[in-house]
């Protein structure tokens, strides 16, 4: 992909639409940008793939919405991160082999809830730069679970039984990244809630 993203930029630099000196972030800009559509789309083509189009879909933009706004685990590589949400995703799938009462959900829900309001925030060691605003992206973050709280309580009591399911699902998804992340964090003394 990376040569792919190089042609990119160079025409780009050839078009005036960029400088020369710019090459480097555009190309991590253009890198991340493609890889995210690849990866989402790969993603939703899974969910389509198990009959779980919509409920895959509301995984994955819970799931994003969460480690966007308040981080969670990276892995190393492109191929590794996709390798490790795909896994997640289908993990979520496979259980919606399982039917369980209205109380499980709710408890699973308030649960991944605390843990992201608890661990609001895991800034990445490439996103030190942002140390400096770790309160208010900490509050970001808050409001945000607190916003996902509010829609958690509608979609339990209003909802159909795989939304239920598809909301648990994301949310303890975000919840066990970001705790994952945290765990990493605080084994190499980075770790900040």
């Amino acid at each position: 992909m990376f040569k792919r993203v190089e042609r990119l930029v160079d025409w780009w630099i050839r078009m005036g639409a960029a400088k020369e000196e710019d090459r480097e972030v555009l190309a991590y800009g253009a890198d991340l940008a493609l890889y995210t559509v690849a990866s989402t789309g790969a993603l939703l083509l899974t969910g389509l793939l198990w009959g779980r189009w919509w409920e895959a879909a509301a995984i994955i933009a819970c799931f994003y919405i969460n480690q966007t706004n308040g981080g969670g685990f990276h892995a190393d590589s492109h191929g590794k991160c996709f390798c490790t949400m795909w896994a997640g995703l289908c993990l979520c799938l496979l259980s919606f082999f399982v039917h369980l009462p209205r109380a499980a959900y709710a408890v699973c829900m308030a649960a991944s809830l605390a843990a992201l309001l608890a661990v609001p925030l895991v800034l990445h060691k490439n996103k030190a730069y942002l140390e400096n605003r770790r309160a208010a992206l900490a509050r970001k973050s808050r409001a945000i679970v607190l916003i996902e709280a509010a829609c958690a309580a509608a979609i339990l009591l209003f909802g159909p039984w795989a939304l239920w399911h598809a909301a648990a699902c994301g949310l303890l998804a975000s919840a066990a990244s970001r705790l994952v992340a945290f765990i990493l964090a605080k084994r190499t003394g980075n770790a900040r809630g």
